[in-house]
């Protein structure tokens, strides 16, 4: 059991897996402790780690499954899982060493966090003074209890689950073409770098697409719940729909080039994650740093929530979407430019 789990151990850290799930992990709970307008430490006033603690369980669903997710199914498709079980090990163990091994990266990477405790401590007033006083994050709530006929709520949560569901979509879109050796295959039929780029982008984007369009039955939901019935903002609803539709676009381009780089799932659908919400938020929350300024505000307008946020508002502005098509371009050229490398 104990050189399974060391292999475990070292699988990890060769793969990079271990280095970008912590960084992931700091990166998204530091933005919301420290600059996420309206719950950071600073305009709360508390010296208090509970906003870390509100968001962390729902950052580590998506880091742990991305962890654990080929724990076992990789054994079982490369065909080593018949050579483990022929080991004198048992199935007990087996589980075991695997269990613990991902279960000590995310401890580690919790424990990393531990600066964060030494940083509130320090800024506390007097010095030590650190309030366990429970803080409660505002969360956005249903339409039934604000009693208004809109899907706004969704249209505001969207953009952040969309992220998780188009990387995971996309990361083996390229990374299993190289790892499995067919991308040599596929490259040597008549099928140029670019078509070969754009029929994973257009496969993905049309499977998101379908999935978005499955929420249409919550807005006919939402149309005969009004009063009365009808009254409802389409307007702003289709623009919602439309910029989620572009957004996913950029979502994928993003999955496809994180794909080209790497042959390992994981790690490609981490760094797309961490791209993705890097250009969605990222950039909009140095717009509201106050002495970034200016700056700050012309970095926002690189950010994709700034686009989303002026469509959804129902006008669509040609600016929006030239912004969107070519956000989803540049990424797709960078993939395409992966892809080429070969040949150098």
């Amino acid at each position: 059991m104990w050189t399974l789990y060391k292999r475990e151990i070292r699988s990890f850290l060769g793969s990079f897996i271990a280095y970008i799930v912590m960084s992931v992990f700091l990166i998204l709970t530091g933005l919301f402790l420290w600059f996420v307008s309206g719950n950071n430490v600073f305009d709360l006033g508390i010296a208090s780690l509970q906003v870390m603690f509100d968001i962390a369980p729902y950052i580590l669903i998506f880091l742990v499954s991305a962890v654990t997710m080929k724990s076992i199914s990789d054994e079982k498709r490369l065909g080593t899982m018949e050579i483990l079980t022929t080991k004198p090990i048992t199935d007990t163990a087996i589980v075991l060493s695997k269990f613990f091994a991902s279960l000590t990266l995310i401890v580690f990477t919790l424990a990393l966090t531990l600066v964060y405790a030494f940083t509130i401590n320090e800024l506390a007033s007097p010095v030590g003074n650190v309030d366990l006083m429970v803080i409660y994050i505002s969360l956005p709530r249903a339409p039934v209890c604000l009693g208004i006929a809109s899907l706004q709520v969704m249209f505001d949560i969207a953009p952040y689950i969309l992220i998780f569901l188009v990387s995971a979509v996309t990361m083996k879109s390229i990374s299993d073409e190289k790892r499995l050796g067919t991308m040599e295959i596929l490259t040597t039929k008549p099928i140029t770098d670019t078509a070969i780029v754009l029929s994973k982008f257009f496969a993905s984007l049309t499977l998101i697409v379908f999935t978005l369009a499955l929420t249409l039955v919550y807005a006919f939901t939402i149309n005969e719940l009004a009063s009365p019935v009808g009254n409802v903002d389409w307007g702003s609803m289709i623009g919602s729909y439309f910029g989620l539709v572009l957004l996913a676009s950029c979502y994928t381009a993003v999955g496809l080039f994180s794909s080209s780089i790497t042959d390992n799932q994981i790690v490609a659908l981490l760094v797309s994650m961490l791209i993705s919400f890097f250009f969605l938020t990222v950039l909009q929350l140095l717009g509201d740093v106050s002495w970034l300024d200016q700056i700050g505000r012309s970095l926002s307008w690189f950010g994709l929530e700034f686009h989303y946020d002026s469509i959804s508002r129902g006008v669509i502005d040609t600016r929006d979407v030239v912004y969107f098509l070519g956000f989803s371009s540049v990424f797709l050229g960078l993939t395409k430019l992966v892809l080429e490398s070969r040949k150098w």
